[in-house]
Parts: C-alpha cells; structure tokens; sequence
C-alpha cells in the first residue's frame, strides 16, 4: 500500500468536508445586502432578535461565529492538521533530515496556493478594480504572498496559524522522541491553560485582528 493510501482516513476526510461546508455556510453568511429601505445588512446575524425562521438561523449563525473567529470548524481543521502532521511523524521518525523534509513539504503544501490567491487578487484589482479591503500595493502583495499580512485577504490568517502550528506540532514530537508520550499531555495542557488568559489569547505577532497563539493547543490535542 503506498504512503498516499496510508495517509488517507475516510471518516476524517468525510469530517473535513462537513466543516468545509460549514466554513463555506458561515461566510456567506456574513454577505451584505441592501433592503427594502436601502440600508446595507448582513444576511445573516448572529444578533438577530426576531422570530421565527430568521431567528433560527440567527442562534445557529451565533454558535459559529461565538467568539469572534473561534468557531467549531475552524477548530477542527486545526485538530485534523495536528492529527494528520504528528501522525506523518510519528510513522517517518524525528531526525535532522526527515525534520528538514518535513519543514519543506509544508512550505510547498502552503505557499503556492498562499501565492495564486493573492496573484489573482492582485490582477483583479488591477485589471477590472475589484479588492475585498483597501487599494494595496507591490509591497502589500510581496507581503501577504510570503503570509507577513493578511491585509488583502483577511481569512488567510488560518494559512499563518497552520505554518505556526506545523512548527509547534514539529518541536512538540520532537519533545516525545525524547520524552515520551506523556510529555504530549503535559504540553497539551500547558496550552490549555496559557489560551484561558488574555495575554495569550489576545497575542498577535501580525498586528491584526485574530490571534494565532489561541489555536495553538488544538494542534496538539489532534496529535493525541
């Protein structure tokens, strides 16, 4: 059976795709609208006080965007990849070499598509003067291309928290070479409770609205 095959885990793939959906449901959600009196609005609130269906969807909208962009699904891409990286390295071993590798195929998993998407927004905002935020320039681009900002397309901050989690996940199971597996519940835990506090939770090495250090403990409970 090859490595490919070996990698691949059914139920989780199917999971993945649900959360995908749920993601993709969430953002189209928080499309804007004009209505009847010409007011700007977004589709779907996660305040909406009304009743019936409206309201519904309202409560449902709520529990994914509770706490600003923690949500169920981002949380669970973040465990799958913990699962998925610490289980490639787990079966390969913790070496100089394979660490190495392993750094490089992620950087080729990551930038290449981090670099298309802002290429293509780059020539729809020069060609035809479409952006999601600001006019930006070459240096916007050069930036937000090697993931330093997110300026142009903000929902590429989880791209920035997968390279960082990638490191942790890496560090961390080099720790188990060592240590053992216990020491994965002990820096499991450590993580938990550093994300409980602000100073931690609220961290943003990027200067943007999201932090990365609060996800940080879902990479690691994947790999339990």
């Amino acid at each position: 059976m090859s490595e490919k095959k070996q990698l691949f885990f059914a139920p989780l793939e199917s999971a993945r795709g649900l959360a995908a959906i749920l993601v993709a449901a969430f953002h189209v959600g928080q499309s804007m609208y004009l209505t009847r009196y010409g007011v700007r609005d977004q589709l779907i609130s996660s305040t909406d006080q009304s009743s019936g269906l409206d309201s519904w969807l309202s409560y449902i909208y709520s529990i994914f965007a509770a706490g600003g962009p923690i949500s169920p699904p981002v949380l669970f891409f973040f465990l799958l990849s913990g699962f998925v990286l610490s289980y490639s390295l787990q079966r390969s071993g913790v070496t100089t070499k394979l660490s190495l590798e392993f750094v490089v195929r992620r950087v080729f998993r990551i930038y290449p598509a981090a670099i298309a998407t802002i290429l293509l927004f780059w020539f729809l905002n020069s060609v035809f003067g479409l952006r999601l935020s600001g006019d930006f320039s070459v240096n916007d681009v050069f930036h937000n291309a090697l993931l330093l900002d997110v300026s142009i397309n903000g929902v590429m901050w989880t791209l920035q928290t997968e390279l960082i989690g990638s490191v942790v996940i890496l560090l961390a199971m080099s720790v188990v070479s060592i240590a053992g597996r216990r020491s994965m519940l002990a820096m499991c835990g450590l993580l938990a409770m550093l994300s409980l506090f602000k100073f931690w939770y609220e961290y943003d090495p990027f200067g943007t609205t999201w932090s990365r250090t609060a996800y940080l403990h879902a990479f690691l409970f994947g790999s339990l």
